[in-house]
Order: structure tokens, then C-alpha cells, then sequence
């Protein structure tokens, strides 16, 4: 019978697994491969269907895709293909919950493609400590919603009176740690501007954004919008 067989593995540190190895499901090495399994081959050209989806891949994770094809007694050569589980798209409604705005994400496991950013616009209280934190999930069809895992991320913010300005007023980064704190697993981006600086801002309205990268450098646009800037009366 003609079989075509798979196997996915992370890209990270990734080794070209032979035909042996991926008939059986395994990785470069003999290990367990992420996920594998096997279809019966077309025998006339055209688009291969595997009817079983891989399960047990990760969100916001590259991957490695390697197949060979076998009739049993002889095998081809491996054929590979790198693919992504990063979220491609922001929905513009965001979803308030108290102090927390859920921010969700179509998903396809086929690639990054091309990311929108969602609209947020904030006031921030001037001499007061802003403090929000915002999540990043992805929503499947039956609305269940799982964080996306943000632990090999940086994060970065800006706050500006015009897109054009080159000085911003707020300047908030991850990494080093400057007023944003990532959470990892839970998908959570916690933004913090203390008292004091925020006392110090002398606009009143302005624009701002929130961008995210990733550990293969790849940059996407969280959030976008305005900001309004209230004044203190008791200083």
C-alpha cells in the first residue's frame, strides 16, 4: 500500500529525521516526534488530504514539517516545510472584564500572515498611577479561549502627541523591565506608569501602540489608538 507518513517537530534545534524514522512517528534521534501520523497516498496527481489534524502543537510556536512517501518497499526522499502556530489576526471588538480587556486572536497553524491591530483607545489620570493589563488569547468556533503562551516574548510601548512626533512622552518596555510586565503562559501584558511620571506629561491627547516579538525577531502589533491625558487638580 502506498503510504504518505509525517512527523512535526520544533524548528528549534531541529535535525532532518530519515524516512526510518519518520515512518514510525520519530524525530531525528529515535525520540518522539511532536506529532505524526499517516495517510494512504493518491495514486494520481493532485492535493493530498490528511483527514486527521495534528493535535498537541503549541500556540506561538515554529515548527518543522517532514514527510516521505513509501509503498512499503522502497521510500522517497524527505520532503520538509516550516510552518508557525502564531496568531494571524486581532479582532477589533475587545471584550471589557472589570480592570481587564481581553484581546482575541483568530489562529492558523499555517503562518504568521498578516496581523491588524486592534483598537484600544485609555485615558490615563495625570499624577496618578495607571495600571492595566491586558490579554491575549485565542478564540477558537465554539468560543472557548485559550492565552497564548508569551514566554519567549518582549514587549514595548509608546505614547506620542502625533504619530509624526519624534520624542515620546511614555516610553514602556519588557524587556529591560521599564513598566511592562509579561505573564508568560497566561498571556498577560501588564502595563504600569507610576504617579510620578505620569504627573509629568504636559499634553492632553496623543496616540499610542503596543507591539509584541517574538524569539525569532518577528514583530507584531497588539494594540493601537488614542490617548487622552486628564489633569490633576489636587497636585
Amino acid at each position: 500500500m502506498e503510504t504518505l507518513y509525517y512527523v512535526i517537530s520544533e524548528l528549534s534545534g531541529w535535525i532532518q529525521p530519515t524516512a526510518a524514522e519518520i515512518k514510525l512517528g520519530q524525530k531525528s534521534g529515535g525520540s518522539a516526534a511532536t506529532a505524526y501520523g499517516n495517510v494512504v497516498s493518491n495514486t494520481t496527481n493532485g492535493v493530498q488530504v490528511f483527514t486527521f489534524p495534528a493535535t498537541g502543537l503549541v500556540v506561538g510556536t515554529y515548527y518543522k514539517l517532514s514527510i516521505v512517501w513509501s509503498d512499503g518497499i522502497s521510500d522517497s526522499n524527505v520532503v520538509n516545510s516550516d510552518f508557525n502556530t502564531l496568531p494571524i489576526a486581532i479582532s477589533v471588538n475587545l471584550e471589557q472584564e472589570g480592570d481587564y480587556a481581553l484581546v482575541y486572536s483568530q489562529f492558523n497553524s499555517l503562518g504568521l500572515g498578516l496581523l491588524m491591530a486592534g483598537i484600544k483607545n485609555i485615558t490615563i489620570e495625570k499624577g496618578t498611577t495607571y495600571n492595566t493589563i491586558f490579554t491575549w488569547s485565542t478564540k477558537d468556533n465554539l468560543g472557548v479561549k485559550t492565552p497564548v503562551d508569551i514566554s519567549t516574548w518582549s514587549a514595548r510601548a509608546q505614547m506620542r502627541e502625533e504619530y509624526e512626533s519624534t520624542t515620546p512622552v511614555v516610553s514602556l518596555t519588557s524587556s529591560p523591565a521599564a513598566g511592562i510586565t509579561l505573564g508568560g503562559a497566561a498571556g498577560t501584558i501588564e502595563l504600569k506608569i507610576a504617579a510620578a511620571d505620569t504627573s509629568l506629561i504636559s499634553i492632553e491627547s496623543g496616540v499610542w501602540d503596543l507591539e509584541l516579538q517574538d524569539s525569532m525577531g518577528n514583530v507584531v502589533r497588539l494594540l493601537e489608538g488614542k490617548v487622552t491625558f486628564k489633569p490633576e487638580v489636587t497636585r
